[in-house]
């Protein structure tokens, strides 16, 4: 779990920063509720922890959902097969074929980086679960 949350983490590349910092305006950890274009400008509502909600007019906005892997946000998965998944710290714990704990279930992608590294959270490492998997299941 360490490696994975401290390697090969969402970034931009090294040259990227300087042309941002100081240069755009960024509301970190924040969770937008709204946003709609008026007079050509983009109205933008979002919170904060901590903070009261707080609206903006801006000309563009860029979003960037910083994602985490979390089952109970997965919608498609019914509660009563979601409730049987062997978790830590929100993902499913997978065997060597990417197999959940709920037989004929499996999972790859970034849903699979806390079992296997944080290459699964690319499309580099999509070769590796691609072959494993696929000779699995032949």
């Amino acid at each position: 779990l360490r490696v994975v949350e401290r390697h090969l983490g969402p970034a931009p590349c090294w040259f990227v920063r300087e042309m941002v910092e100081g240069k755009v305006q960024m509301h970190l950890k924040s969770t937008l509720s709204t946003a709609s274009v008026q007079g050509g400008k983009v109205r933008v509502q979002f919170s904060q922890p901590g903070k009261p909600s707080e609206q903006i007019e801006v000309d563009h906005v860029i979003a960037g959902t910083g994602y985490k892997v979390d089952l109970s946000r997965l919608k498609y998965l019914e509660d009563s097969l979601r409730s049987k998944i062997t978790q830590v710290a929100s993902t499913p714990v997978l065997g060597r074929h990417f197999q959940s704990c709920v037989p004929d279930l499996y999972f790859i992608g970034a849903t699979a980086a806390n079992s296997f590294g944080p290459m699964l959270r690319f499309a580099y490492g999509s070769a590796y679960a691609a072959k494993r998997l696929s000779r699995h299941l032949r």
